[in-house]
């Protein structure tokens, strides 16, 4: 499971992670097959975007990971969550594919189900989550009790400046004010990679940073 700069190694398609989670829900297999498989889809679908495919052409793939944990029981996932950090990460992944699908009723129920089982204060690696769902539901009063209070969250959450700038932007989002979402957009984009957790995909020969380390949501949002 390697590939490089370019993603012209990576050896799954779209196609391929659509049949195997499709599998995954007819079969009922291990939650950890089951998450890694979506997190190979995540992956694929982040190589992708790279390569210049956008979300709306990759919807179908995108579909089959929001709907990937809909038959695993909260109880299963909540012990995912609890227990590894790599299967809360990729948990919150269907979240926000979920939160940046076109809204259907499926999408919000999921978007419900995954957002309560997370920690009631965002987590720094989670925060564009947390903020993804109450732009989408529209709930300004927990982004105004966050930004309000920040500097204490920050001290007791380990919050850092990329937390405050997505925080500003979804509420900019909720402002509807195109002059700051704009200037808060280009912002968000040029301080994404100084301050987003890159994660690796480790062989004999060379260390290659993933696709997905690369995907700022926040600015995915909307685009399907």
């Amino acid at each position: 499971m390697m590939h490089d700069d370019g993603f012209s190694y990576w050896p799954f398609t779209s196609n391929q992670c659509i049949d195997k989670l499709a599998l995954a829900q007819a079969n009922n297999p291990s939650l950890s097959y089951n998450l890694e498989w979506i997190s190979l889809s995540v992956e694929t679908f982040a190589v992708e975007h790279c390569k210049g495919v956008c979300l709306s052409e990759n919807r179908e793939l995108l579909s089959s990971v929001a709907a990937s944990l809909d038959t695993v029981s909260n109880r299963h996932l909540l012990d995912a969550i609890t227990t590894s950090e790599r299967s809360t990460q990729t948990i919150s992944d269907v979240l926000r594919v979920a939160l940046c699908l076109p809204y259907t009723l499926d999408n919000i129920e999921r978007a419900n189900r995954l957002y309560a089982l997370l920690p009631k204060q965002p987590l720094q690696d989670l925060f564009d989550a947390y903020v993804l769902y109450q732009i989408t539901f529209g709930f300004t009063n927990q982004l105004d009790d966050w930004s309000k209070y920040f500097f204490s969250y920050k001290k007791k959450y380990a919050w850092d400046d990329f937390n405050r700038l997505q925080l500003d932007y979804g509420l900019a989002i909720l402002s509807r004010s195109e002059e700051s979402i704009r200037q808060l957009r280009t912002s968000l984009i040029n301080s994404f990679e100084a301050y987003t957790k890159s994660n690796y995909l480790i062989n004999s020969i060379e260390i290659n940073q993933t696709a997905r380390s690369r995907l700022n949501w926040l600015i995915l949002y909307g685009s399907a």
